[in-house]
């Protein structure tokens, strides 16, 4: 796979991208393993946006390849319509009740943000409520028929309540109940629905029912946070998230209070100033940020590629020496998108950082083997 002529495609498939024709057109002359290509979008749930990008310049795929990316497009407008009847039916019942609930990523952003259902997939559904609700909503969703997803993933599980999960028009919807909106590094949840600063906006949901989602500058400080620094940086690299953010920004410059930003929530700043080193922004977005254009950055838009995205069993076919590199030293555009800053500062610090991520992600793997390894002889519980 032509990993940097995919990496440049992708950053040309986010809408708000102005491609140029000739620029995609020789993108895609370059790869020929589509399949691979289209599997590796839909990790992500890019497939839709890839897809819809290629047909706007009229260039032919293969034909397997064309079917794939079909498939993969109804299926997430069918399964994005089930998620929206779920959210209908669980904001109504919590208005019923007099809770407030907030539509969180992208539960609201397929309704404010894309032109077309399918074009932001989304894993769950995740709704923000105050944390004195709790035990009021837990007893709703049981009463609506909602039960818990055992073999959920439980990662981030302290910001929200166990995973819950309905079946609608034959898809499995699952909802994630959050008391807070981020957590840290070490997964310590902070900012409750009672910590907000701004009112909320809504949209209206099939024309009859209006749910509410966060207002401009927290919503882009949530995407930012969530995409960026709410768990260490040891993923692989969300361009689905990255249109959000992106998208957001420029769809909704003329609204958003730029001097709150970068007042309260700078990291916004940072994040779209390197962005910027990937999806070039639009002229009118940069003067409203006003950060400088002038810094260049080495692999822009491409992930770490080291431990531990590849396990250590494949340093071996991958090149012992050139893997540990890009374990200790990924690029820079990755670790001023990963710590919080922009081109403008030293690199130094947030290669520290990294290093020091490095360490507490080892120990974390260490004594998570041993507990399930030696747990039971040892009288370690689990978790």
């Amino acid at each position: 796979m032509n990993y940097e002529a995919m990496v440049k495609l992708f950053g040309c498939c986010i809408p708000v991208c102005k491609t140029q024709n000739n620029e995609i057109r020789y993108l895609t002359d370059t790869i020929h393993d589509w399949m691979e290509i289209i599997c590796y979008a839909e990790k992500f749930g890019f497939t839709s946006l890839l897809y819809g990008k290629i047909k706007e310049f009229d260039i032919s795929l293969p034909a397997e390849a064309e079917l794939m990316c079909q498939i993969i497009v109804k299926r997430h407008y069918l399964s994005n319509e089930a998620k929206m009847r779920v959210l209908e039916k669980i904001t109504m019942a919590f208005q019923e009740n007099s809770i407030q609930s907030i539509a969180l990523k992208g539960a609201a952003l397929a309704n404010v943000l894309y032109p077309n259902l399918s074009d932001r997939p989304m894993a769950d559904l995740d709704v923000l409520i105050s944390q004195s609700m709790t035990a009021k909503v837990s007893a709703i969703m049981k009463e609506m028929g909602f039960s818990c997803v055992t073999n959920a993933n439980s990662y981030h599980s302290c910001a929200h309540l166990p995973t819950l999960q309905i079946k609608q028009d034959g898809f499995p919807v699952n909802v994630e109940i959050h008391q807070f909106l981020c957590q840290d590094t070490s997964s310590h949840p902070w900012l409750t629905l009672d910590d907000l600063q701004y009112p909320t906006q809504q949209f209206m949901l099939f024309d009859r029912c209006p749910v509410s989602y966060l207002f401009h500058e927290e919503m882009l400080f949530h995407l930012c946070w969530h995409a960026f620094y709410d768990h260490r940086s040891f993923q692989p690299l969300n361009y689905l998230w990255i249109s959000d953010i992106l998208n957001y920004a420029e769809k909704f410059k003329e609204q958003i209070n730029w001097d709150v930003i970068r007042r309260d929530f700078s990291i916004v700043i940072n994040s779209l100033s390197v962005l910027n080193g990937f999806v070039p922004l639009s002229e009118n977005l940069i003067s409203k940020l006003g950060f400088d254009t002038s810094c260049r950055y080495h692999h822009a838009g491409s992930e770490s590629f080291g431990w531990p995205m590849i396990p250590i069993s494949e340093f071996r076919r991958r090149g012992f020496l050139k893997t540990l590199k890009r374990t200790l030293f990924p690029s820079d555009w990755w670790l001023y998108l990963h710590y919080g800053k922009n081109g403008q500062t030293s690199i130094y610090p947030y290669w520290q950082n990294h290093i020091t991520d490095l360490f507490a992600e080892s120990r974390e793997r260490i004594q998570l083997r041993i507990r399930k390894n030696f747990g039971h002889f040892l009288r370690i519980p689990h978790g």
